[in-house]
C-alpha cells in the first residue's frame, strides 16, 4: 500500500484512477482519507478498466487529505496513478479529461483524439472498460500522442491428423498457422522505421500493435491480450474471427498458411504467417485505403509502377524493401506514350534504382538501366529494345509481380456479356469508317454475337473516370450482342481480308456442333450483310479451337485435325475462292502436331532495321509435351513448311498453355513498322496445387533474328499477368494489332468465376501503352487519414 504524498486538498467530483502497464500490475485499489482523524471517503477496488480502479469523489476534502494506491498481493508490479481533480468545471473536448489533466499529459485540451488515430485520448490513457477485458489499451500500447493502430490476428488451426499438412509431420503443431512474433516486430519497422528522421508533425510515425495469442513483457508491438485465438473453420466471411467488444478499436486479420486478401477501405483482412510480414503489412495497408498503384496519386491508379516504391505494390519486394512510399518520386510522371529513356526516373541514385535495375535478382522489372564502371547514368531503356532513345512508347508497368502486374487492365471492360465464351477480333472499314468488331459464342444457342467500337478510352481525364471506357454497340451494359446464326461449338475465329472491289470481308470460322467440319460465313461490314453458313472445303474434321489472320489480302484459316492431330490450312482469296486443306510440316519434314488451337498473327522481322520481310508467324501448343508452346513462322503463299525458334530463344523458360493462345505483332513506332515485337498471351497449365492461374503475357525484345543485335527476336523480357492471377481465363485468349487502323494491342478473353460462372473481358491497352499518367504518392498521410476503425465497415 503505497501513501500517494504529502497532505492536499480536493474538490467534490475528483477523479483518481490508475492505469495497467506494461509488466506492471493489473489489479489495484484506490483508498481516499480524509480530516484528523483520518477517516475514508472514498474506497474502489475495480470499477475502472478491468480490475484497475476509479474514483468519483462524493465529496471535497479540505485538510488532512491523502490518496493510499495499493495492488493485490498476487500481482506484484506498478501502475500509474492518476489525478484530476478539475474534470467538475474544466474539460473543454467533453472527453473525461480536464484541461489541466491533459496539460499534465501533453494531449489537446480542444480535441477528443489528439493524434487522430481513431481512437480518444481518454481511451488511450485508460483503456474502455469491458466485460470481457479486451480494450486494455494502454498495457498494449497506446499513447494519445503518437498514431496507434492495433490488430487482433486469429489464426485457422493446422490439422495434426492430416498427414498431408505440415501440421501433421511429427511433431504436430496446431498453432503452425500462428502468427509470428518476429513477423509482428517487422510489421512495426514497416509503418515506422525508428531510423526515419521525423518531421515535426510525426507524419511518418505510426506504432502497430498485434494480438497474436503469444506474451511479450517487454515490448508492445505483439503480446497474448486475450483475443486472438486458434480457430477451426472459417467461410468468406473475413471477419468472422474478431472479438465483437473490438469492434470500431481494432483491425481483425485471419492468419493462414499463404495468400492474402482485404477489404479496401475496411477493418478486416487475410493475411499469411509467411514473408516477413510483408503480407500482413499490405493487406493491413489496403484497410487503411491503400491501393496497388497509389490511387491517391492523382494519376492512374496503376498496379507495378515503377515510380511508386510501396510494398502496396506487386512489383515491389517485399523483403528486399519493406517500406511504403514517403513520394521519392513525387514530380516524376511517366507517360507510356513519351517515355525519355535518357531521363529514367530523374535520378542516379543507386538506392532509388535498385528495384527496377535487371542486374539486380531480386528486380521484378527487369529494365536495362545504364551504368559507366558501375555507377548509375540514370538512364533506363523503357521499351526494353536494348537501345536508349529521347522518345519511346513504352509500357513501365510491366513487371513479373508474383500474383499480377494487370499490364492490360487500363479502362478495361471486365466481367462483361456474361454467359458467353470464346472470343474474336478484327478490323474492318464500314459505311461511317474503321471499327472494331469483337465476336464471341453464346453457348444457350451456339450463335456467334458481335459489338463493335468506335472510339476508345483515349481523353479520360487524370485520374480517369471510372466510364471512360471503349464505347460498344451495343453497350457492354446490355447482356447481348448482335446476333450471327449458327452452329458453332467452339470460338470464332475472324480474319480481314481484301474483296475483289478493293472493300473489306471479315471471314468467320468456327467448329460446328454437328459433323466436326469446319464452317464460315462472310460478313460485308460496309452493307452489314452475312452470307449463308457454309462447310469450308475437304473432308477434315477439327478439335479444338480455328484461328484466322490476314495475310496479303488474303484470310487464312489454320485448324487441328480431329483424327491426327495434324495442323491443317485453308485460304480464302481476295476473289473469293477457297484452297485447302493442306497439311502442315516442320522445316524438317515431320508433321506439325498441335493441340488446342493456335494462335496466328501477320509479322514482320528485320535486320538491323534494314528492308522488312513478311512472315506468317504462329504460337503452336504442341500434341506432345502437352501444350508446349513453340513460336514459329512460314509464308504461308509459298510453303506450308514452318521454322521453330530453337527453344534457346525463350530466356523466359518454356512455357506451356492448356487453351489457344494469342499472338500479335506490333510496331515499336507505328511510323516505323518494320521494327517491332511480338506479343504472346495464353493461360497457363494447372500449377502445382490443381488449380488454375491467370492469363499470361510475354513479349519479344523486337524482330531482329540475328543473335547479339538489339532489338533481337527473342522471348528475353519478364512474364507478365494480362491481368491477375486470379483471372481464371476459360476458353482462348485473342490479340490484335492491325497496322492499317490501330496504334495498341488489343486483348479479349473469357473469364471463369468460381462458381463456373462465364464472361468476358476487353482491353483496349493489352501491351501497357496507355494515353494516361502514372505518378507517385506518399502513403503515409493515407494511412493517418484512416486509422479510425470506426469510419469504415
Amino acid at each position: 500500500m503505497l501513501d500517494y504524498g504529502p497532505p492536499y486538498t480536493y474538490p467534490q467530483s475528483s477523479h483518481f484512477f490508475t492505469v495497467e502497464e506494461q509488466g506492471g500490475s493489473d489489479n489495484t485499489v484506490i483508498l481516499a482519507l480524509s480530516g484528523a482523524p483520518a477517516h475514508a471517503s472514498a474506497y474502489d477496488d475495480d470499477d475502472g478498466v478491468g480490475l484497475m480502479s476509479w474514483i468519483h469523489t462524493p465529496a471535497a476534502c479540505t485538510s488532512y487529505c491523502k490518496v493510499l494506491v495499493g495492488v493485490r498481493w498476487y500481482t506484484e508490479g506498478s501502475a500509474t496513478f492518476m489525478w484530476d481533480e478539475d474534470i467538475h468545471y474544466n474539460d473543454s473536448d467533453g472527453d473525461g479529461a480536464s484541461n489541466a489533466l491533459e496539460a499534465a499529459l501533453t494531449t489537446d485540451p480542444y480535441s477528443v483524439d489528439t493524434d487522430e488515430d481513431g481512437l480518444g485520448d481518454m481511451a488511450e490513457t485508460m483503456g474502455v472498460d469491458t466485460a470481457d477485458g479486451l480494450l486494455r489499451l494502454p498495457y498494449y500500447g497506446a499513447d494519445a500522442k503518437q498514431p496507434d493502430v492495433f490488430v487482433e490476428a486469429d489464426w485457422l488451426a493446422c490439422d495434426i491428423n492430416n498427414p498431408l499438412n505440415v501440421c501433421g509431420l511429427a511433431p504436430g503443431d496446431p498453432d503452425r498457422y500462428r502468427f509470428k512474433s518476429t513477423w509482428a516486430w517487422s510489421v512495426g519497422s514497416i509503418y515506422y522505421d525508428p531510423d526515419y528522421s521525423m518531421p515535426a508533425d510525426h507524419e511518418h510515425l505510426v506504432h502497430t500493435h498485434v494480438d497474436i495469442g503469444l506474451s511479450s513483457s517487454s515490448h508492445t508491438r505483439y503480446g497474448a491480450w486475450g483475443g486472438a485465438t486458434r480457430q477451426a473453420e472459417n467461410t468468406k466471411n473475413k471477419c468472422e474471427w474478431g472479438s465483437d467488444s473490438r469492434s470500431g478499436y481494432f483491425h481483425f486479420a485471419r492468419i493462414f498458411e499463404d495468400g492474402g486478401q482485404s477489404i479496401e477501405p475496411g477493418t478486416c483482412f487475410d493475411a499469411s504467417n509467411q514473408s516477413a510480414g510483408g503480407t500482413f503489412a499490405h493487406e493491413l495497408g489496403h484497410n487503411l485505403n491503400l491501393s496497388h498503384g497509389g490511387k491517391q496519386s492523382g494519376t492512374v491508379n496503376a498496379n507495378c509502377k515503377p515510380n511508386y516504391r510501396s510494398i502496396m505494390n506487386y512489383a515491389i519486394n517485399a523483403v528486399q524493401l519493406p517500406m511504403f512510399s514517403a513520394g521519392e518520386f513525387l514530380g516524376v510522371d511517366l507517360n507510356p506514350e513519351d517515355m525519355d529513356e535518357y531521363y529514367g526516373l530523374g535520378t542516379t541514385d543507386p538506392s532509388l534504382l535498385a528495384h527496377i535495375d535487371r542486374d539486380n535478382t531480386d528486380s521484378k522489372f527487369g529494365f536495362y538501366a545504364a551504368k559507366w564502371v558501375g555507377v548509375y547514368l540514370g538512364w533506363i531503356d523503357w521499351n526494353r529494345d536494348g537501345l536508349f532513345q529521347s522518345t519511346v512508347r513504352a509500357a513501365p508497368t510491366w513487371a513479373a509481380g508474383k500474383h499480377s502486374c494487370e499490364v492490360g487492365s487500363y479502362q478495361a471492360d471486365r466481367n462483361v456479356w456474361a454467359n458467353r465464351t470464346g472470343s474474336a477480333l478484327a478490323w474492318a472499314h464500314t459505311w461511317s469508317g474503321g471499327r472494331l468488331f469483337w465476336f464471341a459464342r453464346n453457348p444457350s444457342n451456339n450463335h456467334i454475337e458481335y459489338r463493335v467500337a468506335a472510339t476508345f478510352p483515349e481523353n479520360c481525364g487524370n485520374p480517369p473516370s471510372a466510364n471512360c471506357k471503349t464505347n460498344w454497340s451495343p453497350s457492354v451494359a446490355l447482356p447481348w450482342g448482335t446476333d450471327v446464326p449458327t452452329n458453332a461449338s467452339g470460338a470464332p475465329a475472324v480474319a480481314r481480308y481484301t474483296y475483289l472491289n478493293g472493300s473489306d470481308r471479315l471471314l468467320l470460322a468456327y467448329p460446328p456442333s454437328i459433323y466436326g467440319r469446319p464452317m464460315y460465313k462472310i460478313f460485308d461490314p460496309f452493307f452489314g450483310t452475312w452470307t449463308g453458313q457454309a462447310w469450308m472445303p475437304g473432308a477434315i474434321t477439327t478439335q479444338g479451337e480455328l484461328a484466322a489472320t490476314t495475310y496479303s489480302d488474303a484470310a487464312y484459316v489454320y485448324g487441328i485435325g480431329a483424327n491426327d492431330n495434324r495442323l491443317y490450312k485453308w485460304s480464302l482469296s481476295s476473289q473469293g475462292v477457297w484452297s485447302g486443306p493442306t497439311a502442315q510440316v516442320w522445316s524438317n519434314g515431320t508433321p506439325v502436331l498441335a493441340k488446342y488451337g493456335v494462335g496466328l498473327t501477320s509479322g514482320q522481322t528485320a535486320i538491323l532495321g534494314g528492308t522488312p520481310t513478311q512472315q506468317l508467324f504462329a504460337a503452336i501448343p504442341l500434341q506432345a509435351p502437352d501444350g508446349k508452346l513453340v513460336f514459329a513462322w512460314t509464308d504461308p503463299i509459298t510453303s506450308n513448311a514452318w521454322t521453330a525458334m530453337p527453344d534457346s530463344e525463350w530466356d523466359v523458360g518454356i512455357q506451356y498453355a492448356r487453351a489457344q493462345p494469342g499472338l500479335a505483332y506490333a510496331p515499336l513506332d507505328p511510323q516505323s513498322p518494320s521494327a517491332g515485337r511480338f506479343f504472346l498471351a495464353w493461360s497457363p497449365p494447372v500449377n502445382a496445387e490443381g488449380k488454375k492461374t491467370g492469363d499470361l503475357m510475354a513479349m519479344t525484345q523486337g524482330n531482329d533474328p540475328i543473335d547479339g543485335h538489339s532489338r533481337e527476336l527473342r522471348w528475353n523480357i519478364p512474364v507478365s499477368h494480362l491481368e491477375t492471377q486470379w483471372t481464371i481465363g476459360a476458353a482462348n485468349t485473342t490479340l490484335l494489332y492491325d497496322m492499317d487502323y490501330d496504334t495498341n494491342v488489343r486483348a479479349a478473353f473469357t473469364k471463369e468465376d468460381d462458381d463456373g460462372s462465364l464472361s468476358l473481358t476487353f482491353e483496349p491497352y493489352a501491351d501497357g501503352i496507355f494515353p494516361n499518367i502514372i505518378g507517385d504518392q506518399d502513403d503515409y498521410p493515407v494511412i493517418r487519414e484512416n486509422l479510425d476503425a470506426k469510419i469504415h465497415p
